[in-house]
């Protein structure tokens, strides 16, 4: 019975020493490090040539728009009353598609951002997950986020770790 409570006592005590022992912490700036890679560089390279496809599309949206409503103007006057209500109704949809069109070309641009760098946001997890084991840091924090890191040291910035383990891959 004594070598029980003994044990629990023991017990307790290391894990109030564990409970005051200070957890290791490391931060990367995830998007000083992208923007350091010659991959990213070529897929905004890639993602220019893309968005272009999209701003030539509008492009010709506007100027399609602007040659109808120009036609309307200028036929006007034979064309039967419902006819010209059809034609200004097909002009009012092309213009609210014109409208929306941006944000299409946003979303489709991102989604296709977001496919290109999928694969190194995927090398970087499981460098950075390495790194936290290796180091045994109980947290890494990524200092792009929100500039929410204030204050860091520069032995806890993991960020030459992580340049070497990916320059080997």
């Amino acid at each position: 019975m004594k070598k029980i409570f003994f044990f629990v006592i023991v017990l307790l005590f290391v894990g109030q020493l564990q409970a005051q022992t200070p957890q290791k912490v490391g931060h990367f700036n995830l998007n000083n490090f992208l923007a350091s890679l010659p991959e990213v560089g070529e897929i905004d390279s890639t993602l220019q040539v893309y968005q272009s496809t999209f701003l030539d599309t509008m492009k010709q949206m506007q100027d399609k728009l602007q040659a109808d409503y120009v036609a309307l103007q200028k036929g006007a006057d034979n064309l039967t009353g419902k006819e010209v209500q059809q034609k200004q109704e097909a002009l009012i949809k092309a213009d609210e598609e014109l409208k929306k069109y941006p944000n299409f070309a946003d979303q489709m641009i991102n989604k296709r951002r977001q496919e290109l760098l999928q694969p190194i946001f995927e090398k970087l997890d499981k460098i950075v997950k390495e790194i936290g084991k290796e180091g045994k840091y109980a947290i890494i924090l990524d200092a792009s986020l929100m500039n929410a890191l204030l204050f860091a040291q520069e032995a806890d910035d993991i960020t030459p770790m992580v340049r070497e383990k990916y320059d080997k891959m």
